[in-house]
């Protein structure tokens, strides 16, 4: 319990012990008051707390996604590769499209 919480505690005993009974409405009200401003301060501590009793904080799921991205995009570029590999051309076509050659072709001396 820090400082603070001290303090609020005793505030709220000292008002309690010289006030009049009050009625469910106000003590409601009240106790609605006190836990808003307690999670107010502990916001911090009670998101790490949700954090680790298993979920996925924000930068887990961040890396998650950078992580697919990155899986995703060497998957791209793996298929692109393998396209490219597979419709590579023949040599041996390629060399028979050479301009001289088709002209020996034409000309009926191959």
């Amino acid at each position: 319990m820090n400082p603070s919480d001290t303090e609020l505690q005793r505030r709220l005993q000292a008002s309690l012990q010289h006030s009049p009974p009050p009625d469910a409405a106000a003590t409601q009200a009240l106790q609605d008051r006190v836990m808003a401003q307690w999670a107010q301060r502990h916001a911090a501590q009670l998101a790490w707390q949700t954090a680790s009793a298993g979920g996925p904080t924000g930068t887990e799921a961040a890396r998650r996604t950078r992580r697919q991205r990155w899986g995703l995009a060497a998957l791209a570029l793996g298929l692109v590769l393998a396209v490219a590999w597979i419709n590579r051309p023949d040599p041996a076509l390629e060399e028979l499209l050479q301009p001289d050659v088709l002209q020996l072709i034409t000309l009926g001396s191959i």
